[in-house]
């Protein structure tokens, strides 16, 4: 009977690191208890009840949180990393919520550049005037060609109240998670520091 190992496992390298057959995606996770906005420019406010510990952006004012991400062993180098987050609004208002997002990386050794541009996000799962509907809202791929294992990201997301397209006026919309979807092509590195 073939085990589970012999389907996600392609060969054996001398160094022992094992390849997958396929490339398979994960998520490297920033939860919104985990992202603590208290150093962030305009911060927003922390669920205490509703669903503790959630962050709720504002919709009279520009929301900001900022993290760093260290891309894991198992991440094949230089492929797409598409962050996206999952929010819901607080009350079946109608109206359009701007989400927006910008990054720099690096790999180890390397230098980081500028922020990129403000990246709009686009809605995958609508929320369709819900309150409490789980959507999701989409930034595209993060440029990561030149960046490697334990490569950094450094990035920033808002609620941008103030565009005049943001049409859910006054009122919060709630970060669940900001999340990095990465493709594994291998269980780790060889090194313990990537080369």
């Amino acid at each position: 009977m073939a085990r589970y190992e012999d389907f996600l496992v392609r060969d054996i390298h001398i160094q022992g690191v094992f390849d997958l057959l396929d490339t398979v995606w994960d998520d490297l996770r920033f939860p919104a208890q985990g992202i603590n906005p208290a150093g962030s420019a305009a911060p927003p406010t922390v669920a205490t009840t509703g669903f503790p510990g959630t962050l709720l952006f504002s919709g009279s004012a520009d929301n900001h949180i900022a993290g760093v991400a260290q891309m894991p062993h198992a991440w094949k180098p230089e492929s797409a990393v598409r962050p996206h987050v999952h929010w819901a609004k607080t009350t079946s208002a109608s109206g359009v919520v701007v989400w927006q997002f910008r990054y720099s990386a690096a790999d180890i050794g390397g230098t980081f550049g500028a922020y990129s541009d403000w990246i709009t996000g686009t809605s995958v799962v609508e929320d369709s005037n819900t309150a409490n509907k789980h959507a999701l809202i989409t930034f595209g791929d993060i440029d990561m060609i030149g960046v490697g294992e334990s490569g950094i990201i450094t990035w920033e997301l808002r609620r941008y109240a103030s565009d005049s397209s943001d049409t859910y006026n006054s009122v919060d919309a709630r970060l669940f998670e900001l999340d990095f979807h990465y493709q594994i092509d291998k269980l780790g590195t060889p090194n313990e520091i990537p080369d």
